[in-house]
């Protein structure tokens, strides 16, 4: 706060050796520019530090920074990916469940949805899945890139085993599981959105 009071543009990075969800909740109202957690890796608070630096560059670009909107109905996950996400300059909308994701999609018109698979039923990510890939309402959104992320291999042991075409519906187009790993995520999120 003493910081931010001096330059509100301040940019800051707060590390920590382990995460606690109250420095989290801290990071987020003090509007923390990143929220390292020093077990990541070298490599990502490497990517932050050189992120403080081009956003200057980036602000100055007519190009709007990509846009991904988080589909996720645990809130501490939607709070733990949104540092990860602003870190390499995406613009980040959320939403907590299927409707409020069609409602954002329509809305936000993002660039790539990053999307739980069990929220309220098993199969709402797969069920909104299919409906954005399939559907004439989402015509304009179908080729819209979708990564599932699931705890499903964490809990199970292994991966929910979903064909996708072969039961009639669509499937995503990447899927990451839980705990997300930082690098990994950027690079598949990279991957679809050339950044």
């Amino acid at each position: 706060p003493i910081l931010k009071s001096l330059d509100p543009r301040l940019r800051i990075i707060l590390t920590t050796k382990k995460n606690a969800k109250r420095r989290e909740a801290l990071a987020r109202e003090q509007d923390i520019f990143y929220y390292f957690i020093k077990s990541f890796g070298k490599d990502e608070l490497k990517l932050a530090i050189k992120n403080v630096f081009s956003l200057d560059k980036e602000k100055g670009s007519m190009n709007k920074s990509p846009k991904i909107l988080v589909v996720d109905d645990d809130p501490d996950f939607r709070a733990a990916v949104t540092p990860i996400l602003k870190s390499a300059l995406y613009d980040v909308v959320m939403a907590s469940n299927p409707k409020e994701a069609k409602e954002m999609i329509f809305k936000e018109k993002p660039d790539l949805v990053l999307l739980d698979i069990m929220m309220d039923s098993l199969f709402d990510g797969f069920s909104l899945c299919n409906t954005i890939k399939t559907s004439a309402e989402f015509k304009d959104h179908k080729n819209t890139p979708i990564i599932f992320v699931s705890a499903v291999k964490e809990i199970a042991g292994s991966r929910f085993q979903f064909k996708g075409d072969e039961e009639g519906m669509a499937g995503p187009d990447d899927y990451i599981d839980k705990p997300v790993k930082p690098d990994d995520l950027l690079a598949r999120i990279a991957k679809f959105l050339k950044k």
